[in-house]
């Protein structure tokens, strides 16, 4: 998954479906919004052992997870924190 995986089909359009479109069942969640972040907000635990990097810049996608795993999640409390 990368910015805006399966946002818009293969001519460029934005698909009707929440997205990640066609992904949504093989990576287990979706999204309807996101947004600019602020400032870098620190994730939860460090499952990839990246000590001080272990954070996310720039932008965030809001997950919804479709199953019970839950991959990575911010410190943030509220997810419109990092909204300008």
């Amino acid at each position: 998954m990368t910015f805006k995986s399966g946002f818009a089909n293969e001519n460029s359009a934005v698909r009707w479906v929440r997205a990640p479109g066609p992904l949504r069942q093989a990576v287990g969640f979706s999204y309807q919004e996101f947004s600019n972040l602020a400032q870098p907000l620190a994730l939860k635990d460090d499952p990839f052992h990246a000590g001080a990097d272990n954070k996310v810049a720039y932008w965030a996608e809001f997950l919804m997870p479709s199953t019970p795993r839950r991959w990575l999640t911010t410190t943030t409390p509220s997810s419109a924190a990092g909204r300008r």
